[in-house]
This record gives C-alpha cells, structure tokens and sequence, in this order.
C-alpha cells in the first residue's frame, strides 16, 4: 500500500491531523527532524555511486547544507 507523507505547518496543525487519523482509525507515525533526515540520507545512499570517489572537502560541504 502506498503512503502520503504530510508536512503540517505548526505544532496545532500536527495535533489535528493527528487526532483526524486516529479518529478515522488509520495508523499514522510522527517522525522527528532527525528521523526524517535519516530517511533523507538512506534514499540517497541507495541512490549512491559507490564506485566513484568524492573528495573529503565536498562531502562535508554536502553535510553542511
């Protein structure tokens, strides 16, 4: 089965659609900031050239954005 992924605006909307969910009786995860970079990151490795090399300096350029 497919997945939506929602943004909410704020903290008040978050809780709404929450509630909405849990009301209708569909499952639902909140992720934190840190949990959706994750995710971020592992798409892109999967996506990665492991046979090419990067140079140190441009990796942590990457990181920093």
């Amino acid at each position: 089965m497919d997945s939506i992924l929602v943004n909410p605006k704020n903290e008040k909307e978050l809780k709404f659609i929450a509630e909405l969910l849990g009301k209708m009786g569909t499952t639902y995860k909140v992720l934190t900031s840190e949990e959706k970079e994750d995710l971020g990151l592992s798409h892109l490795m999967v996506n990665v050239n492991a046979k090419k090399e990067v140079p140190k300096k441009e990796v942590l350029k990457k990181l920093q954005q």
